[in-house]
């Protein structure tokens, strides 16, 4: 390089950077270049450069040509340090980017400001870069490594059919809900990227990467490793694999390094016929046939319906290793279907799923007034109300909430003016979110006691694999101490134990003094495990 000692203003030399870049007109062929490129589809820069290099692009390309040299622009605004103060050497509140780049990885940093819109002003925390390593990176990372661990265990290899931009379809529900979702997540990444707007699109990556890994992997993670039907062992398999391969091509504009690894690793180590980079390859080509709307809805509904019996057993303190005998649901005639069904019932550990049109059968409503909010406009009748919205009974307080307002003592009584509160039935936990309203059946029997024990015992040992760092596919043989409750529940669901934890027996042993203790309920018990 040399310096160009003839400047006339830097300003009007970053103006004519279209045609510069190029040496137009001089260079030879920069005429023809000049012209393929001209305009730029969009150019980025902060808001200080309206009156700099946005203005003098704009100036000049409009004396020359009488159009702008740009067709978009991304103006982002100024970052300032976490306290709101602009960064300053002086100060000592700059950031190095290396250092951020060293400790959390340049896709962290890069994700950290799609997820905020570009053109509003921030302050810039480390504690955000380090969210969203934990939030879209790690859980993606995780997902793919997932994959792969079992892939590798069964030798499994993708049919041509699997990869892109072939389409795939599977009869299992939770295949066919992850694929529609994931046309789904193209269609909006594709939409925003093509409007400029990367944070819709940042936003609903991060929201599939929660349902792909958070749903879609945690509910079909036994379809991985039992073998019970090797076809819907294939699927699982074959979905996953064009999930991550689909969904690794949108990362790439934002997560270029991570996507890199997974594409080289995943895409190219399956076939020869990909591009060499994930950054060589085509955008994902649409597949409209596997998108499936109705079951996307329902699949949400499940997920709330799950949502909030899990916050009944939380608020009840009971774990979800405790079998539980009934969830209710009431809500404008909810039928979610077998397999719906049996996906609420397996996740939330409970035996029965009961739909019921009237919440009547859950719980009453009581009553009582917001004093805050009704003192001053009832004035010193206010304890003549207040009794009186005490006193209601259940069907009018059905009533005022289904009208909004009610007539007490020749006074109007509004929304806001009445807090109601749920008084569920005995043995049910209640809550209600909108027109749907869950109940959870708490009473806990001998025989779901037992089974309890059961699933703890199949906890501890799972934690005693991991400490022996043992492979999934592993055998292990039990052997066990514990009290009457706990032999008896251990052979009652002996077949259970065992093929949760690939265990080729499981075996009493009164006499074992070695081994890991635990306590189950008021019981305790100790167990070693041995490999075959």
């Amino acid at each position: 390089m040399q310096r160009e000692p003839e400047v006339l203003d830097s300003w009007f030399n970053a103006g004519i950077m279209p045609w510069g870049q190029w040496g137009y007109p001089s260079v030879e062929g920069s005429d023809k270049v000049f012209e393929n490129q001209y305009p730029a589809d969009f150019i980025c820069e902060a808001i200080d450069q309206t009156r700099g290099w946005f203005y003098t692009m704009l100036a000049v390309s409009t004396m020359l040509t009488d159009k702008s040299s740009f067709k978009n622009v991304i103006c982002s605004a100024l970052i300032s340090d976490e306290t709101g103060r602009k960064m300053s050497k002086s100060r000592g509140n700059v950031v190095d980017p290396i250092h951020l780049c060293e400790k959390y990885g340049a896709d962290a940093v890069r994700l950290n400001f799609y997820m905020i819109n570009p053109w509003m002003a921030r302050r810039f925390d480390e504690k955000d870069v380090a969210a969203g390593l934990k939030q879209v990176i790690i859980p993606y990372w995780n997902a793919y490594s997932f994959f792969v661990t079992y892939a590798r265990v069964d030798d499994w290899k993708p049919h041509p059919s699997s990869l892109i931009p072939h389409p795939y379809s599977s009869r299992h529900i939770l295949d066919r809900w992850i694929t529609s979702r994931l046309e789904w997540l193209r269609e909006k990444v594709e939409g925003a990227l093509d409007n400029y707007d990367v944070t819709t699109a940042a936003g609903a990556i991060t929201a599939f990467i929660d349902e792909l890994t958070n749903w879609y992997i945690r509910r079909s993670r036994r379809r991985f490793w039992k073998s019970e039907d090797d076809q819907d062992k294939a699927s699982a398999y074959a979905t996953l694999f064009r999930v991550l391969t689909v969904l690794n091509r949108m990362l790439a504009p934002f997560m270029p390094f991570v996507s890199e690894v997974v594409f080289q690793n995943l895409e190219r180590a399956y076939s020869s016929d990909v591009k060499d980079s994930v950054h060589l390859s085509e955008w994902i080509p649409p597949d409209t046939e596997a998108r499936d709307v109705d079951l996307e809805q329902n699949m949400a509904i499940t997920r709330n319906i799950v949502s909030i019996a899990r916050s009944l057993r939380n608020e009840g303190g009971v774990r979800v290793r405790q079998p539980l005998s009934e969830i209710v649901v009431c809500g404008n005639g909810i039928a979610l279907g077998s397999e719906l069904e049996a996906l609420v019932l397996d996740e939330l550990n409970m035996k029965r799923l009961r739909y019921i049109d009237d919440s009547g059968e859950l719980f009453s409503y009581g009553s009582k007034a917001d004093f805050k909010q009704l003192g001053p406009r009832m004035g010193k009748r206010i304890k003549e109300i207040s009794a009186a919205i005490a006193d209601l009974d259940d069907a009018s307080i059905r009533s005022f909430i289904s009208t909004g307002s009610i007539r007490l003592n020749g006074e109007e009584v509004r929304e806001g003016d009445v807090i109601i509160e749920q008084i569920p039935k005995d043995g049910f936990w209640v809550r209600s979110d909108g027109e749907l309203t869950i109940a959870v059946d708490n009473h806990i029997d001998e025989q779901l006691r037992a089974e309890w024990m059961a699933r703890e015992f199949v906890h501890y040992v799972q934690n005693l694999r991991k400490e022996a760092d043992l492979e999934v596919t592993e055998r292990i043989n039990i052997q066990f101490k514990g009290s009457g409750e706990i032999i008896d529940s251990v052979k009652e669901h002996t077949a259970y134990i065992m093929n949760e934890t690939l265990a080729l027996s499981v075996k009493g042993n009164d006499n074992l003094t070695e081994g890991a203790g635990f306590e189950v309920g008021n019981q305790s018990i100790k167990i070693v495990i041995d490999t075959v």
